[in-house]
């Protein structure tokens, strides 16, 4: 089974990492401005991009300033039916210097197909804007809409 992952180091605590990926106002800041829903465990969040075109996660995990969680309910994009049942996972670890490593993956995916590469990409993309959110109190999460 296909799995994506991205390792990589934001220059900011894990408090302020943790809120961006475990709140509705972070995520909206650094993925996509049409965010809403729940953020705790059990409920779910509405990932919107355009009229129609949303992604809508159920929040599987939650450990303040290390771990969040999601599991794909339902997608109305056409090329993400194969990320039905797939899950999405933030790991994180804050070393000494007060900067945060993050373990990002989606994993559990039915199939592998050519749409995966695109995914890994925008993954890529979203990260940054996390990232840049994190260091610099901007994300760019209009980026992500197609």
């Amino acid at each position: 089974m296909l799995k994506i992952y991205h390792n990589f180091k934001i220059h900011a605590p894990a408090e302020k990492v943790f809120g961006a990926i475990s709140t509705i106002n972070g995520l909206k800041n650094w993925w996509t401005t049409e965010t809403s829903g729940n953020p705790e465990p059990g409920g779910e969040i509405r990932f919107g991009f355009g009229k129609d075109l949303y992604n809508l996660m159920k929040v599987t995990a939650g450990e303040r300033n290390k771990s969040v969680g999601w599991e794909i309910v339902k997608s109305t994009f056409p090329e993400c039916k194969l990320w039905l049942g797939s899950k999405i996972s933030f790991v994180l670890s804050e070393g000494e210097d007060k900067n945060t490593v993050v373990k990002f993956q989606h994993f559990n995916w039915s199939d592998t197909y050519e749409f995966c590469g695109v995914c890994n990409y925008q993954w890529a993309m979203a990260m940054e804007s996390l990232k840049l959110l994190c260091e610099t109190g901007k994300g760019n999460p209009k980026q992500f809409k197609p």
